[in-house]
């Protein structure tokens, strides 16, 4: 769910507020990687989650990942 999270709410502000986004990109990512930091206990699979949305909402890849299909 993070995953789809994260990029979900990337690819909506890029596509429909594209002023904002790197603003938007910015701030989303220090929160949740702060989250991840302060209250999570699985801290480096979490960010790789994060990075990875990220990756794709930029890239525009959207639908299930392959590897969730599997």
């Amino acid at each position: 769910p993070a995953y789809y999270d994260s990029r979900n709410s990337l690819y909506c502000i890029k596509k429909h507020y594209p002023q904002y986004f790197m603003v938007y990109l910015i701030y989303t990512t220090l929160m949740r990687i702060t989250r991840i930091i302060l209250y999570d206990d699985h801290k480096i699979e979490r960010t790789k989650i994060i990075l990875r949305s990220i990756q794709d909402a930029l890239m525009g890849r959207m639908g299930k990942r392959i590897s969730d299909i599997i």
